[in-house]
């Protein structure tokens, strides 16, 4: 029963979030040099999967390798 519930208040906590990200964005559109707000958000068994096979090495979008 709990589970349920702190499931259900995760989801609204991070559609919150996006709604909050969102409506700020909006409000600053006119705003000269104005950087837009993003909300990301994963699931928690994608992200311990990721860190299992990081080895510093990260991947951009491009396919290009940085490191940092």
């Amino acid at each position: 029963m709990l589970r349920g519930i702190y499931t259900g208040a995760s989801g609204m906590q991070a559609q919150q979030h996006r709604l909050d990200a969102l409506s700020n964005n909006l409000a600053n559109v006119d705003v000269t040099g104005y950087k837009r707000d993003a909300s990301v958000h994963k699931a928690f068994p994608e992200m311990l999967m990721r860190r299992f096979n990081d080895n510093g090495v990260h991947r951009l979008y491009s396919g290009i390798f940085k490191t940092d």
